[in-house]
């Protein structure tokens, strides 16, 4: 066998010649295929994001919609809130008013407490005063049914 194989070999290349020929074929392989995959992504992303975009706007719209619904129902409620304001600050004032009153029919109430105190300790008095002469009477009455 002839021990000069690489001589047949087409291009004469050397070994180390055809690897890097190799490397960079393989290089250039990826290379295309990365850029093919790059593309393809480029493309997926632009259409994720027109669609993003297109649920955006519907969002959008939506929200507006909902926004203008609100708005539209402010107007129907706002008077009667603004009625119902009215008549909290109108119960607030007699609240307030029925308060004092409240504080004032206590006082009184209090001196009345006080007055008929001064009444029930008056009766007493007047009851043992009673009593004191109901006892003196029948003293007496006896002593005049009684035989001098």
């Amino acid at each position: 066998m002839n021990e000069d194989t690489t001589k047949e070999l087409p291009n004469n290349q050397s070994f180390e010649e055809r690897i890097f020929k190799y490397l960079e074929a393989m290089e250039a392989r990826m290379e295309a295929r990365m850029k093919a995959e790059m593309l393809e992504m480029e493309g997926r992303m632009k259409a994720d994001t027109l669609e993003m975009k297109i649920v955006i706007n519907d969002i959008n719209r939506r929200l507006t919609t909902l926004e203008e619904k609100v708005e539209r129902r402010l107007y129907d409620t706002r008077p009667i809130w603004e009625g119902v304001q009215a008549q909290l600050v109108e119960v607030l004032a007699r609240l307030t008013s029925i308060e004092t009153r409240v504080v004032s029919i206590e006082t009184r109430v209090e001196h009345i407490d006080a007055k008929i105190d001064i009444i029930n300790k008056e009766i007493l008095t007047m009851r043992a005063d009673h009593l004191q002469l109901q006892r003196r009477v029948t003293r007496i009455e006896e002593d005049l049914q009684q035989p001098h």
